[in-house]
């Protein structure tokens, strides 16, 4: 299975909190593509270019 994950610089005190949690929690599934971008409004692109 391959997941994408897109999270924002913005507000990274919190946003690397959830990534790392998500990453650990999906190590088991399969690839897991991690995008990072500026805000939140270049996350929409971001999911979509996944």
């Amino acid at each position: 299975m391959r997941i994408g994950i897109a999270v924002a610089a913005f507000n990274e005190v919190i946003t690397s909190d959830l990534l790392s949690a998500a990453e650990a929690a999906l190590v088991d599934v399969g690839e897991v593509t991690v995008v990072r971008v500026p805000g939140a409004w270049e996350l929409p692109l971001a999911a979509r270019a996944l």
